[in-house]
């Protein structure tokens, strides 16, 4: 007498964390951080709730996680990744400085407005982003003092330069995968010249 044997289940791989934030990014851009609730998490990654739980205690964790990811992939990892090249200060700010214009960078920007909106009615996203502001403002006056600048001016040459990129970023539509030298030199130029006297 024959038996038939069952066949074994093909058990999904489970999730990352990584794959998680980007789910809740996409959910973010698309429709607001009130949006970011577990149930539609998993409904979004076809997942059950114990996959949730699985890496995250409850919302409040996702969320502070996911602001944490954020920070380190939109801020520490760019500054590391310029700090580990071995290129001059000069070569660094005007890497810096052209970012915006990258094909990546239009849907960058549109999460981070999303984040600076969640963060006009919550502390912690509020708290998030003062820390990447600080760190990147920070990084970029570190780049002008090298070049030659004093501390007070290269605060607020930083803070010119930061304000620009951001406003950059929302008006690029990244459309090259290069930006042309001309471009790059006058970004540099811009915050690096001396100032006409009064």
């Amino acid at each position: 007498m024959s038996t038939m044997e069952a066949k074994p289940t093909k058990r999904r791989p489970a999730l990352s964390p990584e794959q998680w934030f980007e789910a809740a990014q996409e959910i973010l851009v698309s429709e607001g951080m009130e949006a970011i609730r577990i149930d539609r998490l998993c409904q979004t990654l076809d997942v059950t709730k114990g996959s949730f739980y699985w890496h995250f205690t409850n919302r409040a964790a996702f969320l502070a996680a996911f602001l944490h990811h954020w920070r380190d992939g939109a801020t520490l990892s760019v500054i590391e990744n310029l700090s580990g090249q071995g290129l001059d200060a000069g070569t660094r700010l005007q890497t810096l400085l052209t970012l915006p214009q990258r094909p990546r960078a239009p849907a960058a920007a549109l999460v981070e407005q999303s984040i600076r909106s969640w963060a006009r009615q919550d502390q912690q996203a509020q708290d998030a982003l003062n820390d990447v502001d600080q760190i990147r403002q920070s990084f970029i006056q570190h780049m002008l003092e090298e070049l030659g600048f004093a501390p007070a001016e290269a605060i607020e040459r930083a803070r010119m330069a930061y304000a620009f990129m951001l406003g950059d970023a929302i008006l690029s539509r990244g459309e090259t995968d290069t930006v042309e030298r001309p471009m790059q030199d006058a970004l540099l130029a811009l915050f690096t010249r001396p100032l006409q006297p009064k």
